[in-house]
């Protein structure tokens, strides 16, 4: 080969190399991980074996959404919907005033949710939404949403949330404080 083509050779050769090591960079870090109302998960490996243990126990859950806070007598009323296995629930909260925690307690599919709600301010935007899941006095799983209601565009990807397995629950402020202090990996 003449000294052009052993160049052109070796150069696509060094391009495909730093193409697939640019690939496998990428793959090798996690991804940034989301729930199906598209907040991103603050530790995606944890949420993921958080998630994985509670399917093992029976229960597939995540939070469908949250929609914006609807103002009903001197409250403001949080609506959010659960999915339990193949089933969708709807939970309300009722806030009278900001950083109160607003707490209902239901039964889905033989589990105890606990649902704590909290508006940050007077607008609550953001709320924090958390879901303490129990059954017979074992813990299953407990997931804490940090949710935006008045963003649009890139300003939206905000939302973040994190799950924790039996034994990791920690209080509905410690929870807040979490979210507050998360940095997502990439980002």
């Amino acid at each position: 080969m003449s000294l052009t083509k052993n160049f052109r050779f070796y150069t696509y050769i060094l391009v495909a190399a730093l193409a697939l090591t640019a690939c496998a960079k990428r793959e090798s870090g996690y991804k940034a991980r989301r729930n199906a109302s598209g907040a991103t998960y603050t530790d995606g490996a944890r949420g993921e074996a958080a998630d994985a243990a509670a399917a093992a126990m029976g229960y597939n859950t995540d939070i469908l959404g949250v929609m914006q806070p609807q103002s009903a007598n001197s409250a403001l009323s949080v609506t959010s919907y659960i999915r339990v296995n193949a089933n969708n629930y709807q939970v309300v909260t009722t806030h009278y005033q900001a950083l109160a925690i607003s707490k209902t307690v239901q039964n889905f599919d033989g589990a105890t949710f606990e649902v704590n709600g909290v508006c940050a301010n007077n607008n609550c935007n953001p709320y924090y939404l958390i879901v303490n899941i129990t059954r017979g006095g074992q813990q299953i799983k407990q997931t804490a949403m940090k949710k935006y209601f008045y963003y649009t565009g890139a300003e939206s990807g905000q939302d973040l949330i994190l799950s924790r397995g039996a034994g990791e629950f920690v209080s509905v402020q410690d929870a807040i404080n979490e979210l507050e202090s998360a940095v997502i990996e990439g980002q």
